[in-house]
């Protein structure tokens, strides 16, 4: 299929040019924060039946979190937005991921517990996630983060600002890339809309493109639809569908997998404005994490090409 990079020739010459000559791009990465436990199950979850586990400790997570880690290694100048509590768990997180070169300024921090989300990892890897108690990301005020220059945005998060924030920074010219909720569909100025298959419902596996439209009018270029282990393909609204499979690794944890396959696609578009080379990357950095144990993306994920 013809290669297909006309819906980002403005973004690739009004940003890549600021981004990579002068300094590094500004990404604003908003969602959930949280404390994962991680327990590594020696049989798949039954309905009805009980499992041993081994527990894997507590690690810093949630879905911002990941993707904010992954854009930082690659050299981006990273602000993650999100809600943590005013307890131990949330000033760990916060000195963590400050560690990691990203911007803590825009989290919220509210009295009581951080979200703990207990993370049942199978034999086979895929993983069930539970939270337990904290603030939900879902939560977030958010208002400060209608302003700033970012050059782009990822939205894993439905709250009821986020449309408004994805909206702001549509019209500066950003970038924007968001997430498909698992529930509930909200309007989204989202230049690309990101879609695991297992959350698209009925005849949205058939046609992603429609409910792009639908969600995202007149600012959609891209719908991506992951597939894990099969790969993933993105549906242009100038009706070119490009695809890409996913490099063969032995998987060990897929938690972060979807957060680090849009950290990459973002790297990816910023860089070249290329979808194909973009999937690519979206699919070697996810391969990178799902082939070893943990939530935030390994130290030797995002290596910029020279």
């Amino acid at each position: 299929m013809p290669r297909s990079t006309g819906p980002f020739r403005r973004l690739r010459e009004s940003v890549r040019s600021r981004s990579f000559r002068e300094r590094p791009a500004r990404i604003l990465c908003v969602g959930g924060v949280n404390l994962d436990e991680a327990i590594r199950l020696e049989s798949e979850l039954q309905p009805g039946e009980g499992v041993i586990g081994s527990s894997l400790g507590l690690r810093p997570g949630g879905g911002a979190a990941i993707a904010a880690a992954a854009l930082a290694q690659a050299g981006y100048r990273v602000t993650v937005a999100g809600v943590v509590g005013d307890d131990a768990h949330g000033a760990m997180l916060r000195d963590v991921l400050t560690a990691r070169g990203i911007d803590v300024s825009a989290l919220e921090i509210k009295p009581g517990p951080t979200t703990r989300v207990l993370v049942l990892i199978g034999p086979s890897g895929d993983r069930t996630l539970i939270a337990v108690g904290g603030y939900r990301a879902i939560e977030l005020e958010g208002q400060g983060l209608l302003g700033g220059d970012y050059e782009a945005v990822l939205t894993k998060l439905h709250a009821p600002i986020v449309p408004k924030i994805v909206a702001a920074h549509w019209a500066k010219g950003a970038l924007t890339v968001s997430v498909l909720a698992r529930h509930g569909r909200a309007p989204l100025a989202a230049r690309v809309l990101i879609a695991s298959e297992h959350d698209l419902e009925g005849r949205e596996r058939d046609d992603p493109l429609t409910l792009g439209r639908t969600l995202c009018g007149a600012s959609l270029e891209w719908v991506v639809v992951t597939r894990g282990a099969n790969g993933a393909e993105a549906f242009g609204v100038d009706g070119t569908v490009h695809r890409v499979a996913a490099p063969s690794v032995k998987v060990v944890d897929t938690t972060g997998a979807g957060d680090v396959f849009a950290a990459g696609l973002i790297d990816g578009l910023l860089r070249t404005g290329d979808i194909e080379e973009a999937l690519a990357r979206g699919a070697a950095w996810a391969a990178k994490q799902v082939a070893r144990e943990g939530s935030l993306p390994p130290d030797t994920l995002a290596v910029p090409p020279p």
